[in-house]
């Protein structure tokens, strides 16, 4: 692997280089146990069925970068409608002021008659 001068992208890309070798011997265990020949077919077949894709050592690295970034999303979101409510509130204050202006002028006016 080359060097990169993003240190944080090399080391998510070494953790995934990291996580597709276990998952490689994981695999290669699990076929360890099988013979494989076109009398057994049928266990050849389910290989691997009985397992949910989560348990395996990549499945659960894509679980966990899709829970962080759905966090990330969460936040964002939250942080994007605060600040739109910030800017419509900001808007409303800006308008209920000049709304305060045009009746103090039309007060004075009313004042210099």
């Amino acid at each position: 692997m080359k060097k990169s001068t993003n240190a944080k992208f090399s080391k998510q890309l070494a953790n995934l280089v990291d996580k597709l070798n276990s998952n490689g011997k994981f695999i290669e265990q699990k076929r360890s146990t099988i013979e494989y020949g076109p009398s057994n077919k049928a266990e050849v077949a389910k290989f691997l069925q009985d397992i949910e894709w989560d348990k395996t050592p990549l499945g659960a690295y894509v679980a966990t970068q899709r829970a962080v970034r759905e966090a990330k999303l969460k936040v964002l979101r939250e942080s994007l409608a605060a600040a739109e409510d910030e800017e419509k509130n900001k808007k409303d204050a800006d308008s209920d002021d000049e709304e305060l202006d045009a009746e103090d002028m039309d007060v004075d006016s009313e004042d210099e008659e």
